[in-house]
């Protein structure tokens, strides 16, 4: 379980390197953007679901981990 994410991640990182570069056509980021929705969706279907519990109590700090993330990626767009 923990490989496959860890190869989701290594995925988004990699796309969003080439995105952030120019490197990727629309097209192609379109495709590789189906591709990790796909790869997102078979993860959740092999692996059993956390429970409500669990997630609440761990929700908050997820949310502002996504939080600095989501803005040091529009720190990053933006100096190009």
């Amino acid at each position: 379980m923990a490989a496959a994410l860890d190869r989701l991640k290594d995925f988004v990182e990699t796309c969003w390197r080439e995105i952030s570069r120019n490197e990727l056509t629309e097209p192609e980021a379109t495709r590789r953007s189906r591709e990790l929705q796909d790869g997102i969706l078979v993860h959740r279907q092999k692996n059993p679901l956390v429970f409500d519990w669990i997630y609440e109590c761990r929700r908050q700090d997820y949310e502002e981990q996504m939080g600095v993330s989501a803005e040091e990626m529009v720190v990053q767009i933006n100096r190009r």
